[in-house]
């Protein structure tokens, strides 16, 4: 028996050259493929959590899941509402005899009192100005709604 030759072991594991026994388990591939798998799905979602992030706080450059499945926001005039055709264009109302109600759709703030400074400026009347109610929060996929309502 060699002097390198755990005492117990015998001649079975004799160590000849240089190619020594493994005393340890063997190494499960399992394991390793497991380890690899499953930390190339973290880093997915940590990268995936990191651009939803960025989106949300830089206002998304592009059509969000609220946009994208949105309906249009619509505005159907009722029968008894529509009048009938003279040929002739009707008379516009003088600006302060409309009272104006300012909505803000988007995530960017100070949209909604901008607009309504604006329009106060112009000789409208901003009866208020707030964000949006939540029919049209963040669901108006174009730069201006305009929606009449009945006459108070």
């Amino acid at each position: 028996m060699s002097m390198l030759t755990p005492s117990g072991m015998g001649g079975k594991y004799r160590i000849t050259g240089n190619q020594y026994p493994r005393l340890g388990r063997p190494r499960r591939r399992g394991r390793i493929v497991l380890a690899v798998v499953s930390s190339v799905v973290v880093l997915g979602l940590i990268g995936w959590g990191t651009l939803q992030l960025v989106d949300v706080f830089t206002g998304g450059k592009g059509k969000g899941p609220a946009q994208a499945h949105a309906a249009p926001v619509s505005c159907k005039p009722t029968a008894a509402a529509t009048p009938k055709p003279t040929g002739k264009p009707a008379p516009l109302p003088s600006p302060p005899t409309i009272g104006l109600t300012v909505f803000n759709a988007t995530p960017k703030a100070g949209l909604a009192k901008a607009t309504a400074d604006e329009m106060a400026k112009r000789g409208f009347h901003v009866l208020k100005f707030s964000n949006a109610p939540f029919e049209y929060d963040k669901k108006v996929a174009v730069s201006a709604l305009v929606v009449a309502g009945p006459r108070r």
